[in-house]
């Protein structure tokens, strides 16, 4: 059943955010603050087509260079009555990067085609304090739509930290997450793909956006579904996930160094490959609000059965990390971290002897008391596994990400990295991050966005991060100078 408050106020981000950027033009003041370049990234997994090139389950990075000089902050009157605050920053020059197995496309957006925008909330009469944001994300503008723009496509944000407002106890990492799009920061939740955007509706997009490698039409397959006032099936909340980071300073030289991978080798070679954004340690340096890549290339022969679902215990396993214009790069020897996907709970990720199924990071499919982690892929594919007849909530590709961890398939849900992490209801309840061995150091990953929630057993602590999780059968990159060699 759907829970219609969260739904409710999943979308109002969006519909304020539409209703607030109509009168921009008109009431955006410039914020008083010193030139300093910056940076806005954002990472999901969707569809979609590229010129001639149709892609699925394709990593899309969509990437923002400006200057915190033009970020603008207005405040609006919203749809439900008080007034919305929204930064947004328009300036600068887009760009997109989108890679599948088979290939890899940097795409620059013509000018005047995206932007860049932050949700703070509404405030009411009597004064209302603003308790973090509400979404965030990059938007576009179309004559053809109602007031000329798309806050939610290309990419859209919520739920998740970005609305830690909603949280019961936040943590004080969750509480410092910066919301004025000047600062580095950096936010994970549901991703929205959703032009034309009213109510729970997500349609597909009809205007393409221009690039130079050609019109780009991006699309979120996976979603649940409801029965509308027809009787017809409506599209409701998406079900993937989303990363986004502001970071002083410059973009990295190689757009694809985001997502590309190494080659696996053997004669039936796959990948299993984790994203989300964090706070980590490598060999000794730090990285906040950083972008992580855990990966292992092995053999599908080589994957066992376990009580629960499926592991594999060897291959060549990597981390990357993106930082700012830094990406740092360190392989992982052979018996540090296991891929798993625990099928019965809906848990997906890279585990450990050292710390257990929940660390280096482990996608969940819990879903929270609050909202912030509800429908998410990882916990719609358990629903399925659990009952087939599940399937009919959601769109119909839901049930092909089914996996027995040797074929392609995309998870989306609650990011943690916890060295106790109970694989039921993800309550961490131990947070002391322990090394795990590279070839550069030892490596860190922090759990620090939190909510402490009431259950059924008291108040407990879940992450109320987001990350994503997916399975390739790689292939050789498209040129050589995209190989992440």
């Amino acid at each position: 059943m759907r829970n219609l408050l969260t739904t409710q106020h999943r979308c109002s981000f969006l519909r304020d955010l539409f209703f607030s950027l109509l009168v921009l033009t008109g009431l955006a003041v410039p914020a008083a603050v010193s030139a300093s370049p910056i940076v806005y990234t954002a990472f999901t997994v969707a569809d979609g087509r590229l010129g001639n090139w149709s892609f699925r389950d394709a990593r899309v990075v969509l990437t923002q260079e400006s200057d915190t000089t033009q970020v603008q902050t207005i405040s609006v009157p919203g749809l439900g009555g008080g007034s919305v605050l929204i930064s947004i920053n328009y300036g600068g020059t887009a760009s997109v990067t989108i890679t599948t197995a088979q290939r890899t496309v940097h795409a620059r957006f013509n000018s005047g085609e995206v932007f860049v925008s932050l949700d703070h909330g509404t405030i009411f009469t009597p004064p209302t304090p603003l308790v973090g944001g509400r979404g965030v994300g990059f938007g576009s503008f179309n004559p053809s739509a109602s007031g000329g723009l798309e806050p939610a496509y290309p990419l859209g944000i919520e739920d998740g930290t970005i609305d830690w407002g909603d949280a019961t106890l936040p943590s004080p990492a969750l509480q410092a997450l910066s919301l004025d799009l000047q600062h580095n920061t950096s936010f994970s939740g549901r991703g929205w793909i959703c032009p034309g955007f009213t109510n729970f509706s997500c349609p597909l997009a009809t205007k393409p956006l221009k690039t130079d490698q050609g019109d780009l039409f991006l699309q979120a397959p996976y979603y649940g579904v409801f029965a509308c006032s027809s009787g017809a099936t409506c599209n409701d909340y998406p079900l993937n996930g989303g990363l986004f980071t502001a970071e002083l300073g410059s973009a990295p030289s190689r757009p694809s160094a985001y997502v590309t991978s190494k080659r696996a080798e053997g004669k039936s070679p796959i990948t299993y490959t984790a994203a989300v954004v964090t706070s980590v340690d490598l060999g000794g340096k730090h990285y906040d609000h950083a972008k992580v890549f855990i990966s292992m290339d092995t053999d599908r022969r080589d994957v066992a059965p376990t009580a629960s679902g499926y592991i594999v215990n060897e291959g060549n396993a990597r981390v990357k990390i993106v930082a700012g214009s830094r990406v740092i790069k360190a392989d992982i020897p052979s018996g540090q971290i296991y891929a798993y996907f625990d099928a019965l709970n809906g848990n997906v990720g890279f585990g450990s002897a050292a710390g257990g199924r929940g660390y280096p990071l482990a996608i969940t499919g819990t879903v929270d008391s609050i909202g912030l982690l509800d429908h998410t892929l990882a916990y719609a594919v358990r629903s399925i596994i659990a009952d087939p007849s599940a399937a009919l909530n959601f769109s119909r590709g839901v049930s092909t990400l089914v996996t027995d961890f040797t074929n392609p398939t995309v998870l989306a849900g609650g990011a943690s990295s916890c060295t106790a992490l109970d694989p039921i209801s993800s309550v961490c309840t131990n947070f002391t991050p322990v090394p795990i061995a590279t070839s550069a150091g030892p490596l860190y990953l922090h759990e620090l966005y939190t909510d402490d929630e009431t259950t059924t057993t008291g108040t407990q602590r879940f992450s109320v991060g987001w990350g994503l999780f997916w399975i390739e059968y790689p292939a050789a990159p498209s040129h050589p100078s995209e190989s992440d060699d």
